[in-house]
């Protein structure tokens, strides 16, 4: 992200790049996963030739359902892991989304609460005790709302960059430090503040996507069309699965918790957009948009390759189970 944005100068431009180099770093696994689910439709017919014949011998139709993975060489969890993945990534993305100035500023802690004290001393100045009591962050907290100081900062960005012996001294008392090791953090400060740019189209990426009655169009803020984009792109991308993957004969209650997973996961991800920085919502988007693109070409790559049947070709039950 840091080499991204470096390159890109904007937020959610690099954040666009980044899935990308996500998704094609995916790509492999993505395609195993594909080739694991293709797998399972294909001996679909045999599993269910098994359960019926071992009805009443649960223990020996496992035995047996096992024995056909591993002749055939499918995987039951092959599919899960492109999704597993994505968790780590999801969590590492939330990490430099909600803490910038550690991950892309490359700051520390101390350096943090130094800033943080500047900047509310900056607002004092400018607006008074109201001002400073719409800061979201304070000098104790300033580690979990990085990138609200990270907005403040591109406002006095230029009497950020230095720093007198006396204001040292007063910024010492505020952190709890000396004003030596103030002098000496300010220079590392220095030499890598830099502005970052959260604006997407108008939208602050660094913002958490809130309702307030002090938004003007009935407390409603135009971040709210990142969670809401980001569930209908959810569905989106689950309707193209849908569309491109060949349907196999289950049994009623695996159908019905498939629905409720494909209902569910994007309400979620609706949920998580609105209690995090926009950036992340974004991020989800992207990949949705990515994921749905992406499932039809690898679709035909399979059926090219035979691994799957053609939409139209119904997959049945033919398979005999020798005693």
């Amino acid at each position: 992200m840091l080499y991204m944005y470096k390159f890109f100068g904007n937020y959610g431009v690099a954040i666009l790049f980044f899935t990308i180099l996500t998704k094609m770093l995916l790509l492999p696994l993505q395609w195993k996963s594909k080739k694991s689910m293709a797998g399972m439709q294909r001996i679909a017919p045999k599993l269910a030739a098994l359960e019926k014949k071992y009805k009443d011998n649960k223990q020996k139709y496992s035995m047996e359902a096992s024995k056909l993975y591993k002749q055939e060489g499918v995987s039951m969890f092959g599919g899960c892991l492109p999704l597993l993945l994505m968790f780590p990534i999801m969590i590492g993305l939330y990490t430099v989304i909600r803490e910038p100035l550690v991950y892309i500023v490359g700051l520390s802690g101390d350096q943090l609460k130094i800033l943080a004290a500047r900047v509310i001393e900056f607002t004092n100045e400018t607006g008074g005790d109201s001002a400073v009591n719409a800061l979201t962050f304070t000098v104790d907290n300033v580690s979990r709302f990085q990138a609200a100081l990270a907005s403040n900062i591109n406002v006095f960005f230029d009497r950020l960059l230095t720093i007198t012996p006396e204001e040292a001294e007063v910024v010492a008392k505020t952190i709890g430090s000396t004003a030596e090791a103030v002098m000496e953090n300010q220079t590392v400060i220095a030499e890598k503040l830099m502005t970052i740019n959260f604006n997407f189209f108008g939208l602050d990426l660094s913002q958490t996507p809130t309702f307030s009655f002090n938004l003007p169009v009935y407390g409603i803020s135009w971040l709210w069309m990142i969670p809401l984009l980001s569930g209908l792109t959810g569905y989106g991308m689950q309707w193209v699965s849908k569309r491109y993957n060949p349907q196999v004969n289950t049994k009623q209650d695996q159908q019905n918790s498939m629905e409720m997973m494909t209902k569910i996961m994007p309400l979620f991800s609706v949920y998580i957009a609105f209690i995090v920085p926009a950036g992340l919502g974004l991020y989800w988007i992207y990949s949705n948009l990515f994921s749905a693109a992406q499932e039809p070409l690898l679709n035909k790559l399979l059926i090219k390759k035979g691994l799957l049947p053609k939409k139209d070709e119904p997959i049945e039950v033919k398979a005999e189970i020798k005693e």
